[in-house]
């Protein structure tokens, strides 16, 4: 499927972010280009720990309380209820994220 949209002036030089449900599809930095996800979150939790510090705390582990392990991967409870610096995700980070994006 292929979406186009004019972008006002004045949301030009902000972050766009594009969401599918609950999970970042893509996103334009002011200073970049647009970048689609080509490899999806394989649940595996470790952006979850401690990372970003959550509104939820954390356990003994340093894990966010909404994060439960069910069936082979990491579940958030908070679901539409995540705050949205859990939406974006840790790309950037050297935390051994899987997730990566293509120039779109």
């Amino acid at each position: 499927m292929k979406i186009e949209l004019e972008i006002p002036d004045w949301a030009a030089e902000r972050r766009i972010v594009i969401l599918a449900g609950i999970e970042c599809l893509a996103i334009k930095e002011p200073t970049g280009d647009l970048k689609v996800k080509d490899v999806r979150c394989n649940q595996c939790g470790v952006c979850c720990f401690d990372y970003p510090p959550t509104p939820y705390g954390t356990d003994d582990e340093g894990k966010c309380n909404k994060l439960i392990f069910r069936r082979d991967k990491w579940d958030c409870l908070a679901r539409t209820d995540r705050p949205y610096r859990c939406l974006l995700d840790p790309i950037e980070e050297d935390i051994g994220c899987c997730i990566t994006y293509k120039k779109g």
